[in-house]
């Protein structure tokens, strides 16, 4: 017997979670070789978005477990989290390098030159639905 999905629930992708424990560190490194290691607890993206608060120039962030000796890039996990909630103001100027080679910023490139396209080819949403005298008669 074949199961269906639930409707809508067909192309949801499961959200990896984003934490360092209290047995990790968090570190951030830096262009300018200096870096950023902190003791974990961290719950989530928003608090490790936190440490990179006011900083330029992060290459990469990364948990690192002493215990077991591994490692994880996550960088481009937290880009995806500052680009989701930063797109409305990015303006070209993004402060870390591994925001701005993540694929998700390449993405909101590509869809941002998309939404360019289509503004000069039908005009943006506000010109397109303007009402002109000759449409009310």
């Amino acid at each position: 017997m074949h199961k269906q999905s639930p409707v809508g629930c067909e192309g949801v992708k499961m959200k990896k979670p984003i934490f360092v424990n209290s047995n990790e560190i968090l570190l951030v490194t830096y262009s300018d070789g200096e870096h950023i290691a902190r003791s974990g607890h961290f719950y989530d993206e928003f608090e490790i978005l936190e440490v990179l608060n006011g900083t330029e120039g992060a290459e990469q962030v990364f948990r690192l477990d002493l215990e077991t000796k591994h490692y994880e890039d996550f960088s481009e996990e937290i880009a995806e989290t500052y680009i989701r909630d930063n797109s409305i103001c990015l303006d070209g100027a993004v402060e870390h390098p591994f925001i701005e080679n993540s694929n998700a910023y390449a993405e909101l490139l590509k869809e941002q030159k998309a939404q360019k396209s289509n503004d000069i080819i039908y005009g943006r949403y506000e010109q397109q639905h303007r009402l002109r005298a000759y449409d009310l008669v």
